[in-house]
């Protein structure tokens, strides 16, 4: 069920749509599928998040014993999607390209007297991935679960949970609903005004009445089942588009790496720390000694400096921006089906590992990530994390052992372990 958590100037913010991909382009035949998938869960409203060309479809549920509580007032309040408002809000106050979000939203509805519930809101490279009323247990997991899979996170949070967490306030968030973010009404069946007509003009235009009313609705209910059944191709709608971006390709990090090799580590009474770079920004740390922050910024000209992330006078923090080319994966790619990932990478690995590389493999996840109830299993792509680190100096000779169905996400680099170098990313396989 949704949960409207919060009221402000006849405005509600509702946790807990469903989220799925909506097809065709037309309104038309917008409103039918939407009058279809809302009728699967008696939908009471609907929101709309257009996003790279895709269409993705939000419904609201109204939670009965919730709603039995509400003042007058409150249950007139216009209805928005707090996912939406709050992708608005990141986007409206940062001026970030949408691509580019990575945030969780957790919050303590104000709605919750007791204070046992959180609203927990992830957006994953700019699509909605979670959304839902969680307990202050399993938010937690969700938030360590992305955080350490994806250290691009932001954290936005109304109490002092979370570590490094940004606050969030909930009079300003409601500064940020618009049209884009508000719920509609579900919309109406034209059958249903037909059926009524042809029910006053009696048994004479029976006949008329089952072609035009009870056949299509026969029809509709027959493919509203296989549509409910069958969710195959959402799922590979959705695995075609996150395919087209799906992380740094391995000929742009090895450019990457030529140019690191040229840079200087030593300057003017500083030396580089460490070095955290993705395909769009690398997070830089310099150790100072006795040199001054100008020094630093003179060789470092592209870079801003940020002072928050700066622990002490003894270290810089500085963020660079990385223009790496994106990694596009095809089906053609992986392997073939029935030979498990450990068999297809593992001798590459021992390869690694002989010449002095240690590499760790950890879970193996579907991919992309959304709900797998109704898509065949065979259709179904996975990903395995995996990270190799090896030294500056050797690590592009290890990237071309790995075979190609290996995608690197990132790289991280230590001055203080002799330049060593590890490369973060994920083995994809049917």
């Amino acid at each position: 069920m949704s949960t409207i958590v919060f009221y402000e100037k006849n405005v509600a913010l509702a946790c807990g749509l469903r989220w799925s991909v909506l097809g065709g382009m037309k309104k038309s035949q917008n409103n039918s599928e939407i009058r279809k998938t809302a009728k699967t869960i008696s939908a009471d409203l609907f929101a709309i998040d257009l996003f790279e060309e895709a269409k993705y479809l939000g419904l609201y549920t109204k939670n009965i014993s919730i709603t039995a509580n509400l003042t007058k007032e409150e249950k007139r309040s216009k209805v928005h999607s707090l996912a939406l408002v709050f992708i608005n809000a990141i986007q409206q106050s940062s001026d970030v390209d949408r691509s580019s979000i990575y945030a969780i939203l957790v919050a303590m509805p104000p709605t919750d007297k007791q204070g046992e519930t959180r609203a927990v809101v992830i957006i994953e490279g700019g699509r909605v991935v979670h959304d839902g009323i969680e307990n202050r247990v399993r938010a937690t997991e969700l938030v360590t679960e992305h955080r350490t899979r994806q250290s691009k996170y932001r954290v936005f949070c109304d109490l002092d949970e979370y570590e490094d967490a940004i606050t969030l306030d909930w009079p300003d968030l409601v500064e940020y609903a618009d049209k884009h973010t508000l719920c509609s009404s579900v919309p109406t069946n034209p059958a249903k005004y037909l059926a009524v007509a042809v029910g006053v003009l009696g048994l004479s235009l029976y006949a008329a009445y089952h072609v035009l009313v009870v056949i299509p609705e026969k029809e509709a209910e027959a493919a509203r089942r296989q549509a409910e059944l069958d969710k195959t191709p959402i799922y590979l709608q959705t695995l075609g588009q996150e395919m087209e971006r799906v992380g740094w390709s391995v000929d742009s990090i090895n450019k990457f790496i030529d140019k690191l090799k040229q840079e200087p580590y030593f300057y003017k009474g500083w030396s580089l720390k460490n070095m955290d770079c993705n395909i769009s920004q690398c997070n830089e740390t310099w150790e100072r000694h006795g040199g001054l922050l100008t020094d630093l910024l003179q060789i470092r000209s592209n870079s801003r400096y940020v002072p928050e992330e700066s622990v002490s006078d003894k270290t810089a923090v500085v963020h660079t921006p990385n223009q790496g080319d994106a990694m596009k994966l095809t089906l053609d790619m992986l392997p073939q089906k029935g030979i498990p990932v450990h068999l297809a990478i593992k001798p590459a690995l021992n390869t690694l590992e002989n010449a002095g590389a240690m590499a760790q493999i950890a879970e193996t996840m579907t991919w992309p990530v959304m709900p797998m109830d109704g898509v065949r299993p065979e259709v179904v792509v996975s990903r395995t994390r995996l990270e190799l680190s090896y030294t500056l100096s050797m690590i592009q000779d290890g990237l071309t052992l790995l075979p190609k169905n290996f995608v690197p996400e990132s790289l991280v680099i230590s001055a203080n372990q002799g330049m060593s170098i590890s490369v973060r990313g994920f083995v994809y396989e049917k």
